[in-house]
């Protein structure tokens, strides 16, 4: 598994918080917290309202596509979200 992603805060219903994407994602929620190379995301809808948060890990720690893996995996198909921020050199970063 070159990614794995951690949902750490659902701010509509809870029921997302905990989730470990992608499926078959071999780190464990402690492995993902601790990591050394996680960001921090979070993702909203197109009214810009905030759904989710939580942390990527991307285990050889290049940045590429697979930064959007949260938002692909889980975020659109699950609550229509559309925007992808990452905490970044100490600011919110949209990409």
């Amino acid at each position: 598994m070159s990614y794995c992603w951690i949902i750490t805060d659902d701010y509509q219903d809870g029921a997302a918080k905990g989730v470990i994407g992608p499926r078959g994602a071999k780190l464990t929620k402690e492995e993902i917290e601790n990591h050394k190379e996680k960001m921090q995301f979070r993702m909203f809808d197109a009214d810009n309202i905030e759904y989710y948060q939580g942390w990527l890990v991307i285990e050889d720690g290049f940045r590429d596509d697979r930064m959007f893996a949260p938002l692909d995996d889980f975020g659109k198909g699950n609550a229509g979200c559309v925007r992808l921020d990452f905490y970044l050199d100490g600011r919110w970063n949209t990409i």
